[in-house]
């Protein structure tokens, strides 16, 4: 049971390694040409993982610790409760982090494409925006046409002070 314990943790391990370092090559391999992105940090990203890892890996040694010290058979099925629970946070977590780095936003002198999960791409031109709300310190807020939010900028975002250049030179 504990090798196959250990097997279970290390094979977890290394596909969360490959979902953290691989994400950061699929978004800059999506970029169009000609464009820039402006996105959330990754290490926003990444802290969202190690919430998650760490959650995990703090149940994993605890189970394997309680049982190994002759935990009593009632017990171990609400340790399994646990682990199961642990297992669901680290899922949970992971998806997370990878919604987040889908989250995105291309631009240059001319166009605007908004990726959002679960929704289409948004492709706008730079003269379909109508208002700008906000400090460009701070947050910026673009409205289109019609009075519909479109997208909100936080000075945190990669890219923002590119972003703002552009805005400002529309």
């Amino acid at each position: 049971m504990n090798k196959f314990l250990m097997k279970l943790m290390l094979l977890i391990i290394a596909g969360i390694i490959y979902l953290i370092t691989g994400r950061n090559r699929r978004q800059k391999e999506k970029i169009p040409d000609g464009m820039d992105i402006l996105c959330d940090p990754s290490e926003q990203r990444y802290l969202v993982y190690a919430m998650g890892i760490f959650v995990f890996l703090g149940v994993m040694v605890i189970s394997v610790l309680y049982i190994r010290a002759g935990a009593p058979k009632e017990a171990r099925m609400m340790w399994g409760l646990c682990v199961v629970m642990a297992v669901g946070i680290l899922a949970v977590t992971i998806f997370s982090g990878n919604m987040m780095a889908k989250m995105c936003v291309y631009f240059n002198s001319e166009l605007l494409y908004i990726e959002r999960p679960f929704h289409e791409t948004r492709v706008f031109k730079w003269y379909e925006i109508q208002k700008i709300e906000g400090k460009y310190g701070s947050t910026i807020h673009l409205y289109h046409l019609d009075g519909t939010k479109i997208l909100t900028v936080y000075a945190k975002m990669v890219n923002y002070k590119h972003f703002c250049e552009v805005l400002q030179n529309r």
